[in-house]
Protein backbone atom coordinates (compact mmCIF):
# COMPACT_ATOMS: atom_id res chain seq x y z
CA UNK A 1 0.00 0.00 0.00
CA UNK A 2 1.12 3.46 -0.60
CA UNK A 3 1.12 6.55 1.32
CA UNK A 4 1.03 10.48 -0.17
CA UNK A 5 1.57 11.83 3.57
CA UNK A 6 4.33 10.11 5.19
CA UNK A 7 3.50 11.76 8.48
CA UNK A 8 -0.46 11.13 8.80
CA UNK A 9 -0.14 7.78 6.28
CA UNK A 10 -2.88 8.77 4.54
CA UNK A 11 -3.11 7.90 1.28
CA UNK A 12 -4.13 11.22 -1.29
CA UNK A 13 -5.02 10.13 -4.53
CA UNK A 14 -5.10 13.79 -6.82
CA UNK A 15 -8.41 12.96 -8.85
CA UNK A 16 -9.42 10.75 -10.97
CA UNK A 17 -9.71 12.95 -14.52
CA UNK A 18 -6.56 15.24 -13.59
CA UNK A 19 -3.30 14.31 -15.55
CA UNK A 20 -1.84 13.49 -12.34
CA UNK A 21 -4.47 11.33 -10.55
CA UNK A 22 -3.99 9.47 -14.15
CA UNK A 23 -1.09 8.55 -13.26
CA UNK A 24 -0.93 7.71 -10.22
CA UNK A 25 -3.61 5.38 -10.83
CA UNK A 26 -1.83 3.76 -14.21
CA UNK A 27 -4.45 4.40 -16.42
CA UNK A 28 -3.91 4.12 -20.06
CA UNK A 29 -5.43 7.95 -20.41
CA UNK A 30 -2.86 9.11 -18.37
CA UNK A 31 -0.07 7.78 -20.76
CA UNK A 32 -1.84 9.38 -23.97
CA UNK A 33 -2.59 12.95 -21.85
CA UNK A 34 0.67 12.86 -21.36
CA UNK A 35 2.19 12.71 -24.59
CA UNK A 36 0.00 15.50 -25.55
CA UNK A 37 2.10 17.66 -22.67
CA UNK A 38 5.71 16.14 -21.70
CA UNK A 39 6.72 19.06 -19.86
CA UNK A 40 3.74 19.02 -17.64
CA UNK A 41 3.80 15.04 -17.17
CA UNK A 42 7.63 14.93 -16.32
CA UNK A 43 7.30 15.94 -12.69
CA UNK A 44 4.05 13.26 -11.82
CA UNK A 45 5.96 10.44 -14.17
CA UNK A 46 9.32 10.94 -11.52
CA UNK A 47 7.51 11.93 -8.57
CA UNK A 48 5.53 8.13 -9.74
CA UNK A 49 8.83 6.36 -9.72
CA UNK A 50 10.11 7.87 -6.48
CA UNK A 51 6.81 7.53 -4.69
CA UNK A 52 4.90 4.37 -4.95
CA UNK A 53 1.19 5.10 -5.70
CA UNK A 54 0.79 1.38 -6.41
CA UNK A 55 -2.74 0.37 -4.10
CA UNK A 56 -1.13 -3.04 -3.68
CA UNK A 57 2.17 -3.42 -3.75
CA UNK A 58 2.12 -7.46 -4.56
CA UNK A 59 -0.35 -7.10 -7.61
CA UNK A 60 -0.27 -3.52 -9.31
CA UNK A 61 2.28 -2.75 -11.54
CA UNK A 62 3.62 0.55 -12.88
CA UNK A 63 7.44 -0.07 -13.84
CA UNK A 64 6.56 -0.83 -17.26
CA UNK A 65 4.29 1.71 -17.67
CA UNK A 66 6.56 4.62 -16.39
CA UNK A 67 9.84 3.14 -18.01
CA UNK A 68 7.04 3.54 -21.74
CA UNK A 69 6.79 7.29 -20.31
CA UNK A 70 10.05 8.12 -19.85
CA UNK A 71 11.03 6.85 -23.13
CA UNK A 72 8.10 7.85 -25.54
CA UNK A 73 8.00 11.61 -23.73
CA UNK A 74 12.00 12.21 -24.27
CA UNK A 75 12.44 12.48 -20.60
CA UNK A 76 15.79 12.06 -19.10
CA UNK A 77 16.64 8.78 -17.20
CA UNK A 78 19.57 10.38 -15.09
CA UNK A 79 16.64 11.31 -12.20
CA UNK A 80 15.90 7.50 -12.20
CA UNK A 81 19.50 6.46 -11.93
CA UNK A 82 20.54 9.07 -9.29
CA UNK A 83 17.14 7.26 -7.16
CA UNK A 84 19.25 3.96 -7.10
CA UNK A 85 21.18 6.08 -4.13
CA UNK A 86 17.64 5.93 -2.12
CA UNK A 87 16.07 3.91 0.74
CA UNK A 88 15.03 0.59 -0.13
CA UNK A 89 11.64 1.34 -1.87
CA UNK A 90 13.12 4.05 -3.91
CA UNK A 91 16.07 2.28 -5.34
CA UNK A 92 13.89 -1.04 -6.49
CA UNK A 93 11.52 1.09 -8.12
CA UNK A 94 14.26 2.65 -10.34
CA UNK A 95 16.30 -0.28 -10.55
CA UNK A 96 12.89 -1.78 -12.22
CA UNK A 97 12.67 0.97 -14.51
CA UNK A 98 15.81 1.10 -15.85
CA UNK A 99 15.99 -2.28 -16.50
CA UNK A 100 13.62 -1.77 -18.84
CA UNK A 101 14.42 1.35 -20.31
CA UNK A 102 18.01 -0.54 -21.19
CA UNK A 103 16.03 -3.20 -23.18
CA UNK A 104 14.69 -0.25 -24.98
CA UNK A 105 17.97 1.13 -26.14
CA UNK A 106 18.95 3.85 -22.95
CA UNK A 107 22.74 3.25 -22.98
CA UNK A 108 22.68 5.66 -19.39
CA UNK A 109 20.21 3.33 -18.02
CA UNK A 110 21.90 0.48 -18.68
CA UNK A 111 25.40 1.75 -17.27
CA UNK A 112 23.88 3.03 -14.53
CA UNK A 113 22.44 -0.10 -13.37
CA UNK A 114 26.23 -1.73 -14.12
CA UNK A 115 27.93 0.53 -11.96
CA UNK A 116 25.12 0.36 -9.24
CA UNK A 117 26.46 -3.76 -9.63
CA UNK A 118 29.79 -2.62 -9.06
CA UNK A 119 29.46 -0.45 -6.41
CA UNK A 120 25.64 -0.58 -4.92
CA UNK A 121 24.84 -2.13 -1.56
CA UNK A 122 21.86 -4.42 -3.22
CA UNK A 123 24.07 -5.53 -6.21
CA UNK A 124 23.49 -8.85 -5.93
CA UNK A 125 19.79 -8.61 -6.61
CA UNK A 126 19.76 -6.25 -9.25
CA UNK A 127 23.20 -8.52 -11.25
CA UNK A 128 20.14 -11.87 -10.79
CA UNK A 129 17.51 -9.36 -12.45
CA UNK A 130 19.23 -8.24 -15.23
CA UNK A 131 20.64 -11.59 -16.20
CA UNK A 132 17.02 -12.63 -15.91
CA UNK A 133 16.31 -10.23 -18.93
CA UNK A 134 18.84 -8.83 -20.67
CA UNK A 135 20.98 -10.57 -23.03
CA UNK A 136 24.17 -12.31 -21.80
CA UNK A 137 26.40 -10.26 -23.69
CA UNK A 138 25.25 -6.93 -21.37
CA UNK A 139 26.16 -8.53 -17.71
CA UNK A 140 28.72 -11.56 -18.30
CA UNK A 141 31.45 -9.32 -17.90
CA UNK A 142 30.35 -8.56 -14.33
CA UNK A 143 31.95 -11.89 -13.01
CA UNK A 144 34.75 -10.10 -11.73
CA UNK A 145 33.19 -7.91 -9.59
CA UNK A 146 30.90 -10.72 -8.47
CA UNK A 147 33.09 -13.28 -7.20
CA UNK A 148 35.01 -10.16 -5.56
CA UNK A 149 31.55 -8.92 -3.76
CA UNK A 150 30.21 -12.15 -3.21
CA UNK A 151 29.38 -12.70 1.00
CA UNK A 152 29.17 -9.15 1.77
CA UNK A 153 25.28 -9.29 0.62
CA UNK A 154 22.77 -9.51 2.68
CA UNK A 155 20.21 -10.96 0.17
CA UNK A 156 19.61 -14.11 -0.36
CA UNK A 157 20.68 -15.73 -3.99
CA UNK A 158 17.34 -17.03 -5.46
CA UNK A 159 18.50 -17.69 -9.35
CA UNK A 160 20.72 -19.78 -10.98
CA UNK A 161 21.82 -17.15 -13.46
CA UNK A 162 24.73 -15.64 -13.53
CA UNK A 163 26.25 -17.43 -10.35
CA UNK A 164 26.10 -20.56 -12.43
CA UNK A 165 28.11 -18.89 -14.90
CA UNK A 166 30.25 -16.89 -12.04
CA UNK A 167 31.60 -20.39 -10.81
CA UNK A 168 29.55 -18.92 -7.69
CA UNK A 169 27.88 -21.86 -5.69
CA UNK A 170 24.57 -21.34 -4.62
CA UNK A 171 22.98 -21.88 -1.68
CA UNK A 172 20.20 -24.81 -1.63
CA UNK A 173 17.74 -22.59 -0.91
CA UNK A 174 14.88 -21.93 -3.55
CA UNK A 175 11.13 -21.21 -3.76
CA UNK A 176 9.36 -23.50 -1.37
CA UNK A 177 7.98 -26.30 -3.24
CA UNK A 178 3.91 -25.71 -3.99
CA UNK A 179 1.23 -28.13 -4.76
CA UNK A 180 0.84 -29.30 -8.05
CA UNK A 181 -2.35 -28.24 -9.78
CA UNK A 182 -2.08 -30.46 -12.44
CA UNK A 183 -5.43 -31.64 -14.11
CA UNK A 184 -7.16 -29.65 -11.79
CA UNK A 185 -9.82 -27.47 -13.34
CA UNK A 186 -12.38 -24.88 -13.13
CA UNK A 187 -14.77 -27.54 -12.36
CA UNK A 188 -17.51 -26.49 -10.01
CA UNK A 189 -18.98 -30.10 -8.97
CA UNK A 190 -15.87 -30.99 -7.96
CA UNK A 191 -14.85 -28.02 -5.92
CA UNK A 192 -18.00 -28.90 -3.71
CA UNK A 193 -15.82 -32.07 -2.86
CA UNK A 194 -12.60 -29.64 -2.95
CA UNK A 195 -13.95 -27.32 -0.35
CA UNK A 196 -14.46 -29.58 2.41
CA UNK A 197 -11.08 -31.06 1.89
CA UNK A 198 -8.73 -31.55 4.40
CA UNK A 199 -5.63 -30.01 2.45
CA UNK A 200 -5.99 -25.89 3.33
CA UNK A 201 -4.87 -25.54 -0.45
CA UNK A 202 -7.47 -27.68 -1.86
CA UNK A 203 -10.31 -26.67 0.02
CA UNK A 204 -9.44 -22.61 -0.46
CA UNK A 205 -9.33 -23.55 -3.86
CA UNK A 206 -13.01 -24.96 -4.22
CA UNK A 207 -14.27 -22.24 -2.29
CA UNK A 208 -12.98 -19.56 -4.52
CA UNK A 209 -14.36 -21.77 -7.40
CA UNK A 210 -17.68 -21.75 -5.78
CA UNK A 211 -17.54 -18.07 -4.94
CA UNK A 212 -16.97 -17.22 -8.27
CA UNK A 213 -19.85 -19.61 -9.44
CA UNK A 214 -23.18 -18.06 -8.07
CA UNK A 215 -26.71 -19.46 -7.70
CA UNK A 216 -29.37 -17.19 -9.10
CA UNK A 217 -30.23 -16.55 -5.74
CA UNK A 218 -27.08 -14.31 -5.03
CA UNK A 219 -27.80 -11.80 -7.36
CA UNK A 220 -30.09 -8.93 -4.93
CA UNK A 221 -27.05 -10.05 -2.56
CA UNK A 222 -24.28 -9.81 -4.62
CA UNK A 223 -25.78 -5.85 -6.42
CA UNK A 224 -26.05 -4.57 -2.42
CA UNK A 225 -22.46 -6.02 -2.10
CA UNK A 226 -21.04 -3.97 -4.87
CA UNK A 227 -23.16 -0.88 -3.59
CA UNK A 228 -21.82 -1.35 -0.55
CA UNK A 229 -18.65 -1.54 -1.45
CA UNK A 230 -18.96 1.93 -4.09
CA UNK A 231 -20.17 3.44 -0.96
CA UNK A 232 -17.63 2.44 1.49
CA UNK A 233 -14.80 3.42 -0.95
CA UNK A 234 -13.45 -0.38 -0.99
CA UNK A 235 -10.95 -0.57 -3.39
CA UNK A 236 -9.94 -4.17 -2.18
CA UNK A 237 -12.38 -6.73 -3.10
CA UNK A 238 -14.78 -5.65 -5.14
CA UNK A 239 -13.17 -7.77 -8.18
CA UNK A 240 -14.40 -10.52 -6.61
CA UNK A 241 -17.70 -9.49 -6.47
CA UNK A 242 -17.66 -7.92 -9.91
CA UNK A 243 -16.09 -11.92 -11.31
CA UNK A 244 -19.66 -13.01 -9.17
CA UNK A 245 -21.50 -10.79 -10.95
CA UNK A 246 -20.27 -11.50 -14.68
CA UNK A 247 -21.79 -14.69 -14.52
CA UNK A 248 -25.44 -13.30 -14.16
CA UNK A 249 -24.92 -11.48 -17.92
CA UNK A 250 -27.31 -8.98 -18.50
CA UNK A 251 -29.50 -9.83 -15.70
CA UNK A 252 -26.71 -7.72 -13.38
CA UNK A 253 -27.62 -4.66 -15.61
CA UNK A 254 -28.40 -2.28 -12.10
CA UNK A 255 -24.34 -2.95 -11.44
CA UNK A 256 -22.98 -1.57 -14.80
CA UNK A 257 -22.60 2.19 -13.17
CA UNK A 258 -21.15 1.29 -10.00
CA UNK A 259 -18.60 -1.01 -12.16
CA UNK A 260 -18.34 1.73 -14.62
CA UNK A 261 -17.21 3.85 -11.40
CA UNK A 262 -14.82 1.90 -10.51
CA UNK A 263 -12.77 1.34 -13.56
CA UNK A 264 -12.34 4.90 -13.71
CA UNK A 265 -11.67 5.94 -10.04
CA UNK A 266 -9.98 2.35 -8.63
CA UNK A 267 -6.16 3.10 -7.53
CA UNK A 268 -5.87 -0.23 -7.11
CA UNK A 269 -5.06 -1.28 -10.96
CA UNK A 270 -4.95 -4.73 -10.74
CA UNK A 271 -8.48 -5.09 -10.85
CA UNK A 272 -9.38 -2.68 -13.42
CA UNK A 273 -9.78 -5.20 -16.09
CA UNK A 274 -11.77 -7.27 -13.65
CA UNK A 275 -14.32 -4.19 -13.84
CA UNK A 276 -14.04 -3.96 -17.47
CA UNK A 277 -14.50 -8.40 -17.96
CA UNK A 278 -17.65 -7.27 -16.21
CA UNK A 279 -18.88 -4.59 -18.28
CA UNK A 280 -18.43 -6.70 -21.30
CA UNK A 281 -20.97 -9.67 -19.82
CA UNK A 282 -23.38 -7.35 -18.24
CA UNK A 283 -23.22 -4.03 -20.43
CA UNK A 284 -20.49 -4.01 -23.40
CA UNK A 285 -22.69 -0.57 -24.62
CA UNK A 286 -20.28 2.13 -25.19
CA UNK A 287 -16.53 0.25 -23.93
CA UNK A 288 -15.00 0.82 -27.20
CA UNK A 289 -12.97 3.93 -25.43
CA UNK A 290 -11.97 1.83 -22.54
CA UNK A 291 -11.10 -1.13 -24.57
CA UNK A 292 -8.34 1.28 -26.71
CA UNK A 293 -7.48 3.39 -23.50
CA UNK A 294 -6.91 -0.45 -21.62
CA UNK A 295 -3.65 0.07 -24.97
CA UNK A 296 -1.76 1.84 -22.98
CA UNK A 297 -2.74 0.36 -18.99
CA UNK A 298 0.04 -0.28 -16.91
CA UNK A 299 -1.57 -3.25 -16.22
CA UNK A 300 -0.81 -6.62 -18.45
CA UNK A 301 -4.18 -8.23 -17.90
CA UNK A 302 -5.49 -4.74 -19.18
CA UNK A 303 -3.56 -4.53 -22.12
CA UNK A 304 -4.37 -8.33 -23.01
CA UNK A 305 -8.07 -7.34 -23.20
CA UNK A 306 -7.54 -4.17 -24.95
CA UNK A 307 -5.75 -6.12 -27.60
CA UNK A 308 -8.62 -8.59 -27.81
CA UNK A 309 -11.55 -6.02 -27.95
CA UNK A 310 -10.45 -3.14 -28.98
CA UNK A 311 -12.50 -2.07 -32.31
CA UNK A 312 -10.68 -2.00 -35.67
CA UNK A 313 -9.56 1.18 -35.80
CA UNK A 314 -6.15 2.94 -37.71
CA UNK A 315 -5.31 4.31 -34.23
CA UNK A 316 -5.73 0.38 -32.66
CA UNK A 317 -3.78 -1.40 -35.34
CA UNK A 318 -1.27 1.42 -34.93
CA UNK A 319 -0.75 0.87 -30.71
CA UNK A 320 -1.00 -2.90 -31.19
CA UNK A 321 1.48 -2.85 -33.50
CA UNK A 322 4.12 -0.89 -30.84
CA UNK A 323 2.99 -3.31 -27.83
CA UNK A 324 4.13 -6.36 -30.69
CA UNK A 325 7.49 -4.82 -31.31
CA UNK A 326 8.76 -3.02 -27.96
CA UNK A 327 11.30 -5.23 -26.26
CA UNK A 328 9.98 -3.88 -22.55
CA UNK A 329 6.54 -5.81 -23.18
CA UNK A 330 5.74 -9.02 -21.66
CA UNK A 331 6.20 -11.75 -23.62
CA UNK A 332 2.22 -12.77 -23.46
CA UNK A 333 1.26 -9.42 -24.92
CA UNK A 334 3.77 -9.21 -27.59
CA UNK A 335 2.47 -12.74 -29.03
CA UNK A 336 -1.06 -11.87 -28.16
CA UNK A 337 -0.33 -8.32 -30.54
CA UNK A 338 1.08 -10.20 -32.85
CA UNK A 339 -1.68 -12.91 -33.20
CA UNK A 340 -4.35 -10.03 -33.19
CA UNK A 341 -2.66 -8.13 -36.06
CA UNK A 342 -2.17 -11.51 -38.26
CA UNK A 343 -5.81 -12.01 -37.51
CA UNK A 344 -6.95 -8.94 -38.94
CA UNK A 345 -4.29 -8.43 -41.66
CA UNK A 346 -4.71 -6.27 -44.33
CA UNK A 347 -3.30 -3.70 -46.94
CA UNK A 348 -2.08 -1.25 -44.11
CA UNK A 349 -1.08 -3.56 -41.81
CA UNK A 350 2.62 -2.12 -40.63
Amino acid sequence: MSYHDETSRTLAYASHDCLEGLLQRGRGLGAIRARQDPHEAAAYVYDGIRRDWKWDYQTDTRYLYQARLIKDLGLSPTPVVEQLAGDEEEWSRAADVLELLALAGSHEAMEGLRAYVRQGPHWARVLESVADCWPAAWWEDLGDVARARIGGEEEVLWSSEPWSRFGIEVPGHRTPPRPSLDGLSDDVPAARVWASDEREWLARMGTDILAEHPGPEALPGLLAELTDQWEARAWCGPDTTAKQLAHFGPDAADAAPVLRAYWLHTPHSYERADYLRALTAIDPTGLDDAYIESLWDCEERARLLGIAMAPQRPQTTERIAVLRDDPMETTEVRAAAAARLTATAGPDLP
